[in-house]
């Protein structure tokens, strides 16, 4: 047995070989690494969207890392720019990034040998015999200095599983810092287009309250010569009551969203903000949306590559847990110099060293070993569960994204009809109330129905611009490798 193999040695990323006097086999055993080999899973997926269709989308695989360029809106471009360089959340995630890029360097160190430098200085008594009294005290002094060395030869693999496991985990961690990035982009769109939505429900508002009010002039001077009573006087003036009674609720959503941009993007976005306030935008929807094919998602969406990750980490770390049941062998190493006197630290008399491999193995933990394997296994279950059911949930959010989307841009069209008539009403009622034939109530009826029209096109057209974004943020856009 002691000539079965006569060479080990490694190559330069841990690989093992062996020259072999008596079994190739084992030879190929040594080479690899104990416990299972992780083997990406390849789910089954269809072949479309089901509300692709009436989605009114394209199956083109376009890039969509920058998704928001798409709303031809510079000042949106400029803030997510921004965001992307000071937001708290990204610069914690990329110290996460660090953190575990720091993790993989310590672990990868167990793949090569260790050197301690140590010294030491002791003074001891002891007893001394003698002719006359028996014994006496003498003390000595012992100077030490020397080198340590050791090397656990990574024979199973275990170390390598380690390594293996390690950068998974750096690879969701990345995965993560991409997902805070999808949705803080998401995010400051949405809040983007909350304020510029809300800004125009302000405009319209204002806009119909000053109609009202030249309405309710020229009511007043009607009644003052006598051709309406005063009931049409009560009647607009509760209508410009009404209409102004909705303005500071629009301007406290339109603060809101001001600071909610504020925070998303961070330090120095304060004149940035502030120039939202020149007026309402001109965002301009694309005319279709690239939602690519359903296995697109694989590669798109960072928490399904993160949980994929975390299955590939929990599968090295079954490896790792194995490996002990094997032995571990190791070569160590002593040199040095000793010597009672320090004048004599470095002297060629006063070295010393010691080298030779050492070999433990388990005995009686065989217990602890296993039940460890059976919770790294179980983990294991846990990360595939997890990687099955955070499939789900991405194919759920964007078939439901797809359908609001859908269903909004349907809302809008009719809303637009909706405006283009009551415009027209609203014209005709002027006419015909200053032609007497009818009173101010079918005029502040059409006023008020044209005012509901345009407030609620204005929160569709907001709506839709939302529904778009979270379709770009279920399809995993808002990043690139």
């Amino acid at each position: 047995m002691s000539r079965l193999i006569d060479v080990i040695f490694f190559g330069p990323k841990g690989q093992i070989f062996t020259r072999c006097s008596g079994c190739a086999v084992l030879a190929s055993v040594l080479a690899c690494a104990v416990g299972p080999d992780y083997n990406p899973s390849r789910p089954e997926l269809p072949s479309t969207w089901r509300a692709g269709e009436q989605s009114g989308v394209s199956n083109s695989s376009t890039d969509i890392s920058t998704w928001w360029k798409e709303f031809k809106d510079p000042l949106l471009s400029s803030m997510i720019e921004m965001g992307l360089k000071s937001s708290p959340d990204m610069r914690l995630a990329f110290a996460r990034i660090r953190e575990a890029r720091a993790s993989r360097g310590v672990v990868v160190t167990g793949l090569w040998p260790t050197l301690e430098a140590n010294g030491s200085y002791t003074r001891s008594h002891s007893p001394a015999a003698t002719a006359v009294s028996g014994s006496v005290k003498t003390a000595t002094n012992q100077f030490k200095a020397g080198l340590e060395t050791a090397w656990e030869l990574d024979i199973w693999g275990r170390v390598r599983r380690t390594v293996e496991a390690s950068d998974a985990e750096l690879d969701a961690s990345i995965e993560d810092a991409r997902g805070v990035q999808v949705t803080l982009v998401a995010d400051i769109a949405t809040a983007y287009a909350n304020y510029r939505g809300f800004q125009k429900q302000l405009e319209i508002a204002r806009r119909n309250l000053e109609t009202q009010k030249k309405t309710a002039e020229i009511i007043d001077k009607r009644y003052k010569a006598g051709y309406v009573n005063g009931l049409d006087i009560s009647n607009a003036e509760a209508q410009i009551a009404s209409t102004q009674s909705q303005i500071p609720g629009i301007e406290s959503a339109l603060a809101n969203a001001s600071n909610s941009l504020r925070l998303l993007i961070g330090k120095e976005s304060g004149a940035l903000v502030d120039s939202l306030a020149t007026g309402p935008g001109t965002e301009t929807l694309p005319p279709e949306v690239p939602v690519g094919l359903p296995s697109d998602l694989l590669k798109r969406r960072p928490d399904i590559r993160r949980s994929e990750a975390q299955v590939h980490a929990a599968t090295a770390r079954i490896g790792v847990a194995k490996g002990d049941y094997f032995p571990k062998f190791a070569l160590t190493g002593t040199a040095g110099y000793a010597s009672s006197e320090y004048r004599r630290i470095g002297h060629p008399q006063s070295m010393f060293w010691s080298f030779g491999p050492s070999i433990s193995m388990p005995l009686f933990d065989i217990a602890r070993i296993r039940w460890n394997v059976e919770a790294t296994q179980a983990v294991q279950d846990q990360a595939l569960v997890a990687y099955e059911k955070t499939l789900l949930v991405a194919f759920a959010e964007v078939e439901t994204a797809l359908v609001a989307y859908a269903n909004e841009k349907e809302h809008r069209r009719f809303l637009e009809i909706a405006v283009e008539k009551n415009q027209r009403a609203v014209m005709l009622a002027n006419k015909l109330y200053l032609a007497g034939k009818v009173d101010f109530l079918s005029l502040g009826s059409a006023q008020t129905g044209l005012y509901s029209a345009e407030t609620n096109l204005a929160a569709s057209e907001r709506d839709l611009m939302i529904d778009l974004i979270a379709l770009y943020k279920a399809l995993g856009g808002g990043w690139s490798p």
